[in-house]
């Protein structure tokens, strides 16, 4: 667990370096302990990952009324409210203030 853990592995984020060094890591234990493979490639099975970084249809944001651009110029989280909470920046010390 230490190693999957480590800093080394940057988070482990699907496409990353991490995630290879992970991957490789744990089929090593399972090859280590005598499992037997069953993935497509050895231990491992590759599949699609879909990290909600689609924009919806009615995915909106501007900023000093000016629309922005849905997957270009902003990316939506898929946790996004039903209703979008009003934000007032601090020029001065660039902070967002969030409020409900």
């Amino acid at each position: 667990m230490a190693y999957l853990a480590s800093d080394k592995l940057e988070g482990r984020r699907t496409g990353t370096a991490g995630e290879q060094l992970a991957a490789a890591y744990i089929s090593g234990q399972m090859k280590a302990i005598g499992l037997i493979p069953r993935g497509s490639d050895g231990f491992l099975q590759p599949f699609i990952v879909r990290e909600g970084l689609e924009a919806g249809p009615k995915s909106r944001f501007s900023i000093n009324s000016q629309a922005l651009k849905a997957g270009e110029q902003f990316i939506p989280l898929p946790s996004a409210p039903a209703h979008p909470p009003k934000a007032k920046c601090c020029p001065a010390s660039m902070k967002w203030i969030m409020y409900g």
